[in-house]
């Protein structure tokens, strides 16, 4: 399997999300932490598993990485497994880089994106005859197609143990600015059609806080299904673990929005009525935004920061809009 990591500096996620996007539209099978890890997860031990498992380990180099102990551990877990290692000039000073990989091929990026992605390309293994994904409208409402199973067809997705279950989220679609939609539901369920779709979006700081597994508690304690669009803010890896990052935060909510609609159509069911959770009052001007765009009912919830440790009470409705 042509398996590739790509490290990088959360400063420069929207180069690497646009490389990720690139790679993966040409059959390789990529692994970049704001996409493949899930909040809950054990984000030290499944990248180490992922760098362990890639066949080629690409190192987004600037300025922004150069003092990174984080990316240098990352680097030294590849070099320890012999894996094929290529920096990228993205841009810095190629004489800066680490001295053990000073002697490496490096590519330059600096000053052109097609001239170094076509030199990229022509270094790299050929990507493994890809199955084409299916849609994933033909897929729902088939008896015998659960989300595990789905899971097995589609090339990026993320799982999610909790209470004795797992949650599956299969990717949707994502923007160079590292926001990203899945469709989530347990491993075990069907993938049929729901009786309302509900929008999760996840912007929450450390991951270790994440609230996504707060909010499927809180699905969970009111006996409601999972079936979830998940709309995830930019991740990156830093010192003190897993963060939510926006640099470019305007370009980040303009994208959140814009992809939260767009999962919504891709699972189809225009007539079912909405149900969008955040965890912050900027889910009024979201809100809005979203009855405009879907003229249905619109359910917004918030995070109620008094529920304490009681999880049927953890959100609270707090705008209706009728379509």
């Amino acid at each position: 399997m042509s398996h590739i990591f790509i490290s990088y500096s959360h400063d420069d996620t929207r180069f690497a999300s646009k490389l990720e996007r690139d790679l993966y539209d040409q059959g390789y099978t990529t692994w970049i932490d704001n996409l493949n890890l899930a909040g809950g997860t054990r984000w030290d031990d499944d990248i180490m598993q992922a760098i362990d498992d890639c066949d080629v380990f690409l190192l987004v180099w600037t300025a922004n990485i150069e003092g990174s102990e984080y990316s240098k551990k990352e680097k030294d877990r590849a070099k320890a497994k012999g894996k094929r290692i290529i920096p990228l000039l993205r841009s810095g000073d190629k004489s800066r880089l680490w001295a053990d990989i000073q002697n490496l091929q490096w590519i330059d990026f600096s000053s052109d994106y097609d001239a170094g992605w076509n030199k990229l390309i022509s270094d790299l293994p050929l990507p493994d005859e890809v199955n084409p994904q299916p849609d994933i409208k033909d897929l729902i409402g088939k008896g015998d197609m659960t989300f595990g199973g789905a899971s097995r067809l589609w090339r990026s997705h993320f799982k999610l143990p909790l209470g004795g279950r797992v949650a599956i989220g299969l990717l949707l679609d994502r923007s160079e600015y590292g926001v990203q939609t899945f469709l989530v539901g347990y491993e075990d369920a069907d993938l049929k059609e729901s009786e309302s779709i509900q929008v999760f979006m996840n912007f929450s700081g450390m991951v270790e806080n994440d609230r996504f597994a707060d909010y499927i508690d809180y699905l969970q304690k009111r006996k409601s299904h999972l079936w979830t669009v998940l709309v995830r803010g930019p991740m990156a890896t830093t010192s003190r673990g897993l963060e939510y990052k926006m640099p470019y935060i305007k370009e980040v909510w303009s994208e959140a929005l814009k992809l939260s609609w767009r999962g919504v159509a891709k699972v189809g069911q225009e007539k079912l009525a909405l149900h969008l959770y955040m965890n912050a009052p900027v889910a009024l001007g979201a809100g809005f935004c979203a009855a405009m765009h879907f003229r249905r009912d619109l359910y917004i919830y918030q995070v109620n920061l008094d529920a304490g440790s009681d999880a049927k009470e953890r959100y609270f409705q707090a705008y209706q809009f009728d379509g």
